[in-house]
């Protein structure tokens, strides 16, 4: 199913941060991401700066690095004027600010933009950099709820001015971990973004129409055997139920996430307090017991608590939210343990509870 922005891949995840080096060495340590290009978009960088639907000038820092496997993402500390980037940290704090999903030809962007606007989607923020690359951050923060998805087109000119990097920074000298901690430092992809939403099947027409997402899969978590047990919330056991549905592009997915009873980290501490948008990231999705308990450990002795955790699937799992949000820039990290069944018993299923496609509307 094709939708309307042609995705191609996760070519980086925005990131807006109040301390553009304080946050990367944390990445460094945390993600295994040490090094970095800086680059500072000053006045003399940026052209026809547009933000919220108005001509504005603004600046902004970036500091783009990668894991070993390919996984980046972009910090940006708005420096001056009223960008989505600056309004995003005034309004929300820290936090992932959207996604960078395809690159365009001129043509191809020109087409797009006239596609969204028939679907009441527009630009939130554009710039052209460096007079080589048109940068256009689209409104999908209702639609998808909360965030922006960041198309490229480069403009094919050459410019003089074009300064590329302006500094490299290095963490892999300062950098100290415990053994046993590296399957954080070498996540291969990130296996979804968790969104944090109101109601699930609002957004998910928009996931389709947009992302050409149409086939999702469905799990109820509510408080009994077999399905969500032993859930805490910032260290207090509790019961609470949630409605998931997951999709997948090709490198990562979707979780969009809706807590339907009870206290969840992403209504109380997120929805209630900032409104929807990125709760958190998949990083490990089969952890082994030993490992679990070592990177808990760890994450404790940094000031990284469990925020959330849960047992489902009769025990089969465990999934815990680890409180990266001062560490990493608003958004935490997800990694679920896999328990081995006791001896002579058959695994539990994995199965999820429903499935959905959107396909074709019903005529009434």
């Amino acid at each position: 199913m094709a939708g309307l922005i042609p995705v191609d891949r996760l070519h980086h995840v925005n990131v807006v941060v109040r301390d553009l080096k304080a946050t990367a060495r944390n990445y460094a340590l945390i993600l295994g991401v040490e090094r970095w290009d800086v680059t500072y978009l000053d006045g003399g960088r940026l052209r026809d700066t547009s933000a919220f639907g108005f001509d504005a000038p603004f600046t902004y820092a970036t500091a783009t690095g990668s894991n070993g496997c390919g996984v980046t993402f972009r910090l940006v500390q708005p420096t001056s004027g009223l960008s989505t980037f600056a309004e995003f940290l005034i309004t929300r704090g820290e936090g992932i600010h959207g996604l960078c999903l395809s690159l365009l030809s001129e043509k191809e962007l020109r087409d797009l933009r006239a596609g969204l606007r028939e679907n009441g989607i527009g630009v939130g923020q554009a710039a052209t950099v460096d007079g080589v690359a048109r940068h256009c951050h689209l409104d999908t923060r209702g639609a998808l709820g909360g965030l922006y998805v960041e198309v490229i087109a480069p403009t094919g000119a050459t410019s003089d001015e074009a300064r590329g990097t302006d500094e490299r920074w290095d963490f892999h000298d300062e950098i100290e971990r415990p053994p046993g901690v590296e399957a954080l430092q070498q996540m291969p992809r990130v296996w979804h973004f968790g969104v944090a939403v109101e109601s699930v099947m609002q957004k998910l027409p928009a996931y389709a129409s947009l992302l050409g997402l149409g086939d999702w899969t469905f799990v109820h978590f509510r408080p009994e055997p077999g399905s969500l047990e032993h859930a805490t919330l910032n260290g207090e056991e509790v019961e609470y139920a949630s409605l998931l549905a997951k999709a997948d592009l090709d490198d990562f997915g979707f979780e969009v996430l809706q807590s339907t009873a009870g206290p969840t980290h992403f209504k109380q501490e997120f929805i209630d307090r900032i409104g929807e948008g990125i709760h958190h990231l998949l990083a490990l999705p089969a952890q082994q017991e030993e490992a679990s308990l070592r990177l808990r450990s760890w994450m404790e002795s940094l000031g990284v608590p469990v925020a959330m955790s849960g047992r489902v699937r009769h025990g089969a799992a465990e999934f815990f939210y680890l409180d990266t949000r001062r560490r990493l820039g608003g958004y935490l990290i997800e990694a679920i343990c896999r328990y081995a069944p006791a001896s002579g018993e058959p695994a539990p299923g994995s199965e999820p509870d429903y499935r959905f496609t959107f396909s074709k509307r019903a005529s009434f």
